[in-house]
């Protein structure tokens, strides 16, 4: 008898790109991976989310586009489709309708909202006075207009912005609504567009097409005080501007060198890491190129962890927000009748969700969200609150909060709110509350690649037992699945179940050569699973 502990680590890996991420060798779903003290790892269940929309938020044909925490003045801003709120609640104004991301940049005293999608920017006072920067140096504002890229940096008393030609625009001192005509300076060592400008180090890193270059404040007195750093340039540049984002001194995106495979890359100290394998560039590749998906990429800090989400999405058309539909009882023929103004919306196909602290792939869904997926556009920390981070903006507009405790549980909360223009005296008779919150368990998978202990022979598998502990005071209703594959992952067997109540064994699991288990868990206890523990024994026979 030879018993064996198979690892719970698993990565996410697609052998055939054109399949669901479900269907590869190995795979992780609503999984985060810890180590204890002395190094070992385990699995357990993504963070919960509590989804915390109200009225204005709700609704399919709303867009997020960017929300940011301005600690200064302990405010969160979000932005959903042109309206732009004030810690989740009231309007402070409105900026041009959009898809795309807008991107905040605090100044001195006030924030700077960039807009490239309408080449546009804004600015935020202290008193939440919303004004469009109307300077005519304005890059947008020149002629011929200049298009504005992603991002934006203030630095050392001057706002910079990129254009897409690779051009960095600065203010004037202290003033982020007035540029001076010559105060830029090219990204041009070669001839690549500008795609997103970033704060690195004590410096800029300008990410363009086909290249990333570095500049410092030289303090020159007139044009740009920026200056070109010589010794460093990294000849590879992003796909586009929703496919970078920014964690610190941190910059991920979705690029490639030259006419190369698409990968997930990380800046990091000036130095670049490449942190996709084949499977996952095979797949993301076969996302765009065939699928005609796009990416938007983000990142933010989960229980200590770094973690940079990739969601692939699809433009559809908005119901009832960029087209007209027909209101009819029998159409032959809908298409006559049916009017799509336009794409404004994304549904998401996938995310994929990388783990820089512990370095490890997986995919995160969630069924409270209404667009499936788990979107996340941009990430804002609140530290004041007592939560390091304060609240996620979906790609749908959603609104949701990461839990701060170890309570892997969805949440929604779900209330009926009155609707009518006279006065009332008493909200409470016309507000329905429907009930407590509701509560979601998280469905968590991991596939465990194929194992055959060195060779091909029969093997006999009489015990597994999943190694591993739960935080609840007692075993769970819901039960560990145990299933697996003989047959490279085409069919596996009908699921047994485990107690959660850890020692519990399964027995007379048959016989294989080369198998592949798999764990589901949907119950509410958080888990820790550090693998499984099989007892093996080898066939006398050859065959």
């Amino acid at each position: 008898m030879t018993i064996q502990r198979l690892p719970i680590l698993a990565s996410t890996d697609v052998e055939d790109a054109s399949s669901t991420l479900t269907e590869g060798s190995e795979y992780a779903r609503n999984i985060m991976y810890d180590k204890y003290p002395d190094g070992r790892v385990y699995a357990t269940q993504r963070p919960g989310i509590t989804v915390n929309n109200t009225p204005e938020f709700t609704g399919r044909e709303k867009r997020g586009r960017g929300a940011y925490n301005w600690e200064k003045y302990d405010r969160t801003y979000q932005v959903i489709n042109d309206t732009v709120y004030l810690d989740y609640s009231g309007s402070i104004g409105t900026i041009s309708a959009g898809l795309s991301r807008v991107y905040f940049v605090e100044c001195d005293d006030a924030l700077a909202l960039l807009d490239p999608e309408n080449n546009e920017g804004w600015i935020i006072d202290n008193a939440n006075g919303l004004t469009q920067i109307t300077d005519s140096n304005f890059p947008p504002n020149q002629t011929p207009a200049r298009e504005l890229a992603g991002g934006g940096v203030w630095l050392d008393g001057n706002l910079y912005v990129l254009d897409t030609l690779g051009v960095i625009w600065n203010s004037n001192d202290n003033d982020p609504t007035t540029f001076d005509a010559l105060g830029f300076i090219e990204a041009g060592r070669q001839e690549d567009g500008g795609v997103y400008l970033a704060q690195h180090g004590p410096g800029l890193a300008v990410v363009g097409t086909r290249t990333i270059e570095f500049f410092y404040n030289a303090g020159n007195a007139t044009g740009s005080p920026l200056a070109r750093r010589q010794d460093t340039m990294i000849h590879l540049g992003a796909l586009n501007e929703n496919a970078v984002t920014v964690q610190g001194n941190k910059v991920y995106f979705v690029g490639s060198e030259g006419t190369g495979t698409l990968g997930v890359y990380l800046l990091d100290n000036y130095q670049l890491a490449k942190l996709s394998t084949k499977s996952i560039d095979d797949f993301i590749a076969e996302a765009r190129h065939t699928k005609q998906l796009s990416f938007f990429v983000s990142s933010m800090l989960i229980r200590g962890h770094q973690v940079c989400f990739i969601s692939g999405v699809q433009s559809v058309a908005s119901p009832g927000g960029g087209g007209e539909y027909f209101s009819a009882d029998y159409i032959e023929d809908q298409g006559s009748y049916v009017v799509i103004e336009g794409t404004d919306l994304y549904d998401t196909q996938f995310t994929l969700v990388y783990d820089q602290t512990i370095g490890t792939w997986s995919t995160w869904d969630s069924s409270i969200l209404e667009n499936g997926g788990f979107p996340v556009l941009v990430g804002t920390s609140k530290l004041r609150s007592r939560n390091t981070v304060a609240s996620v903006l979906f790609l749908n507009g959603e609104i949701a909060e990461v839990t701060a405790d170890y309570a892997p549980v969805d949440q929604t909360i779900i209330y009926t709110y009155f609707d009518t223009d006279d006065y009332i005296e008493n909200q409470s008779d016309y507000i329905t509350d429907q009930g407590e919150d509701t509560y979601t368990a998280i469905p968590m998978s991991v596939r465990i690649g194929e194992w055959d202990g060195g060779t091909m022979t029969n093997k006999y598998c009489h015990r597994l037992e999943v190694v591993g502990t739960t935080l609840a005071e007692a075993a769970g209703e819901q039960d560990i699945q145990v299933s697996w594959s003989d047959d490279h992952f085409r069919t596996f067997s009908t699921p047994r179940n485990l107690d959660t109540e850890f020692r519990r064994k399964l027995s007379r699991l048959g016989n294989f050569k080369r198998r592949s288990f798999q764990l589901d868990y949907e119950g509410l206890d958080p888990l820790r699973i550090e693998g499984i523990e099989i007892d093996v024994r080898a066939s006398r026979y050859a065959r």
